[in-house]
């Protein structure tokens, strides 16, 4: 992978005009510009030695030319601090007077491009990674539903023809750049989504073409789809994946599915990364990742166990980026600020942009960070066939994986870093020959559920007899197992194993 660190920091360059005609520059906003060496120093306890940063197109073209001394600055700050920089190049602004549609938008884009990659050769040793324009998919959406002011009357077909130029201008802009640093990486970034339908027969249409409407960029720029635009597979060399808590939703009537509210019809995050990697078989980067306020360390913490799942699952992840790592101010409200990064600024104190850690995501971060790294110790063993076998740890559990989250997931979550956790529910009835489900909830846990054609519930007696021989080969594939107990109902199925160690963990007591 081209890049120096899994875990890397995103500042906020967003540089369009917004709603109410303001020209935004996000960078100047957060302080970041100035505060490039401070920002970057703070990065290296968090192991963070690559960023991804914005060049602005609409903000470095000036009268003719180009000013880089913006570009510059930060690239200086990086020398100092040992850090990679990878260059966003349309950040959803362009210059004033350019119509998106105008015939001259992809030659001059490509320029522009071309000048960046340039310029920035020599401050490279390794091949720098470049994104050319950011959110193709939303930004077309944005300027087709009059989020952006797209400065042109907008009809049923806008939305197409804005994605088509984008993608014409991304293409033009791969092969300028390629052509300045024939070194260059591309990371072309979208939003990843889920959208389910409400219920009712006619959403399904509704609901499956927003769904698949997010793949149609990639798609264009390898050539998979609207050949005629000049797509290549080469390409499209490295996606980058852009996801928060409301990326999923209902069709029609985009009802956020909460993630907060642990609404059930979510897609799991690691079941979309799976997905998206064996569609386009490209190496991933969760390239922007963050949420708000309270709820930050607990996003972290989902984000890296879906990651590790997609990892072990097959999928190739390049690195988690927390974007925004300095906190920033809403595009249409300034005074708003959203409480989002790793680092806050100051806003009471005499110095209203000093940066201020929030702890409470700082102690989840550093969690997330150890348990991703030995799920990352497991895959390179198995990858340099110097696997170590993991002590395995089988549970016989009453509750149910999938119920209330509590001690048992918190536990058994935790120590799949160091065991193979195989976690065992009630059996269900199923009429037909029994058989034990499997499935993979989180890292390095498998859940399996005996289906058996006795009716008796629980670890009943009656069943017993038949789970002991359905278990038997899981008892002969995992000798000197640790064996955890949370309902004494299921100790006669110890039977099966050898154990190395039995556990009994007793979760609640009656008391007179």
């Amino acid at each position: 992978m081209p890049f120096r660190s899994y875990w890397q920091a995103g500042f906020e360059g967003a540089d369009h005009i917004n709603a109410q005609g303001v020209a935004l520059s996000m960078n100047d906003a957060t302080g970041h510009l100035t505060r490039a060496a401070e920002d970057y120093a703070a990065l290296s306890p968090w192991a963070m030695a690559t960023v991804r940063e914005s060049a602005g197109w609409r903000i470095t073209e000036r009268d003719g030319g180009y000013d880089f001394s913006h570009i510059r600055a930060r690239m200086l700050a990086a020398k100092a601090h040992d850090i990679q920089i990878c260059w966003t190049l349309l950040h959803y602004g362009w210059p004033a007077g350019l119509p998106l549609l105008d015939a001259a938008f992809v030659p001059r884009f490509a320029r522009f491009c071309g000048a960046v990659a340039r310029y920035l050769a020599p401050w490279y040793d390794e091949p720098p990674v470049y994104s050319p324009i950011n959110e193709i998919s939303f930004t077309s959406w944005a300027l087709a539903v009059g989020y952006f002011p797209a400065g042109e009357p907008l009809h049923e077909a806008s939305g197409t023809l804005f994605k088509h130029q984008l993608v014409r201008a991304a293409l033009a802009a791969c092969a300028a750049i390629s052509q300045a640093d024939p070194r260059a990486r591309f990371l072309h970034c979208d939003p990843l989504i889920f959208v389910t339908p409400d219920g009712e027969a006619q959403s399904q249409h509704h609901a499956d073409t927003q769904h698949e409407a997010q793949f149609e960029a990639w798609e264009m720029l390898a050539g998979l789809r609207a050949p005629e635009l000049g797509g290549q597979p080469q390409i499209l060399d490295m996606i980058g994946v852009n996801y928060y808590h409301d990326n999923q939703w209902q069709a029609p009537g985009q009802q956020r599915l909460y993630w907060h509210l642990g609404d059930r019809r979510r897609r799991p995050f690691h079941v979309m990364l799976s997905d998206l990697h064996q569609r386009f078989q490209r190496p991933l980067l969760v390239a922007e990742t963050s949420h708000v306020g309270s709820g930050r360390g607990a996003w972290i913490t989902a984000v890296a166990s879906d990651v590790a799942q997609a990892q072990l699952n097959g999928a190739e992840i390049a690195g988690i980026c927390l974007y925004p790592i300095v906190d920033r101010p809403d595009w249409d409200h300034g005074a708003h600020w959203h409480r989002s990064g790793l680092w806050e600024p100051r806003h009471a104190g005499p110095d209203p942009l000093a940066r201020t850690l929030c702890l409470p995501y700082a102690h989840a971060l550093r969690r997330a960070q150890h348990t991703l790294s030995l799920f990352h110790l497991q895959l390179s063993s198995c990858q340099t066939g110097k696997e170590q076998p993991m002590k395995t740890l089988i549970v016989f559990s009453h509750l149910r994986w999938d119920f209330v989250y509590q001690r048992p997931q918190h536990l058994l979550s935790r120590l799949a870093g160091y065991y193979q956790v195989i976690f065992i529910e009630e059996p269900v009835y199923e009429a037909g020959p029994p058989g034990l489900h499997r499935s993979a909830p989180a890292p390095g846990v498998t859940v399996i559920c005996p289906h058996t054609d006795v009716a008796a519930p629980g670890f009943h007696d009656e069943q017993i007899a038949g789970l002991l021989p359905l278990l038997g080969a899981l008892g002969d594939e995992h000798p000197d197992a640790v064996v955890w107990f949370y309902t004494p109902m299921a100790l006669p199925l110890l039977a099966a194993f050898t154990p190395s160690l039995v556990i009994y963990d007793c979760m609640a007591c009656l008391r007179r």
